[in-house]
């Protein structure tokens, strides 16, 4: 296996078998494997896909399936609840996946590629711009969006309906961050006085805490839902007293 992810109910496990193009559900079950191997598992037909990787979602229904050791413009998605496989063609090969807290929704990021031979010169731009996209995992719906620098950290919303994006520093010099409704796929962004180094979202405040480098500290606060944004910058002063 290229990949092996337990699944939340603690008794079934996700092997991905690359060099055969399947995956194989394994029911983690020591008497059920003992008295009949071949009873605990279930060998799913990939192919032509060739993934490597998967991302379980945290109901354990769904499951992602990726490669980045091939120049592979798509993901796999099997859904566990309804015994179904469903290639998605993507406009860019994937470098990392991460699935929203709700299993709803997927964030792709992608990396750029020089060296692909296309003849088209807008499909040419594509592979070689920076960019993520939201994947919607119920009807395979995929948004790309083009981004002028490498992606930064993220982080999603706990209700899997919001995620923050940071685009550290873009070729212009403007420090940046995304915020996306999951639930429309519209993303709006959110101006920074500095690098941003982090951001975690405080379910409590239902804000993102974004931290950026300065001297004496700053964090940025900006809204899951509304327009409002807060600065705090100076809160490392006393550290500076000798």
């Amino acid at each position: 296996p290229t990949d092996l992810d337990l699944l939340p109910d603690g008794k079934t496990a996700l092997m991905v078998l690359r060099a055969r193009q399947s995956a194989v559900i394994l029911m983690v079950d020591i008497a059920l494997s003992a008295a009949d191997p071949q009873d605990a598992l279930t060998e799913v037909d990939l192919s032509p896909a060739r993934p490597g990787l998967a991302a379980v979602t945290a109901d354990g229904s769904a499951a992602v399936l990726y490669t980045t050791v091939e120049p592979d413009e798509e993901v796999t998605i099997i859904d566990f609840v309804n015994a179904k496989v469903r290639r998605i063609p993507l406009k860019k090969e994937v470098e990392a996946i991460a699935l929203a807290p709700d299993g709803k929704t997927a964030l792709r990021l992608h990396e750029p590629n020089y060296n692909a031979e296309v003849e088209d010169e807008v499909e040419r731009m594509i592979d070689r711009a920076e960019g993520y996209s939201i994947l919607r995992l119920e009807d395979g719906f995929a948004k790309l969006e083009l981004l002028d620098s490498p992606p930064g950290a993220f982080s999603f919303t706990t209700d899997g309906t919001g995620l923050f994006l940071l685009e550290p520093r873009t070729p212009d010099g403007r420090h940046l961050l995304r915020r996306v409704d999951l639930e429309t796929t519209v993303a709006s962004r959110v101006l920074l006085a500095s690098t941003p180094t982090d951001v975690r979202y405080v379910p409590a405040a239902q804000k993102a805490a974004v931290f950026q480098e300065h001297p004496t500290g700053r964090i940025t606060f900006v809204d899951a839902k509304g327009e409002e944004v807060q600065t705090l910058t100076g809160f490392e002063l006393n550290a500076l007293v000798d």
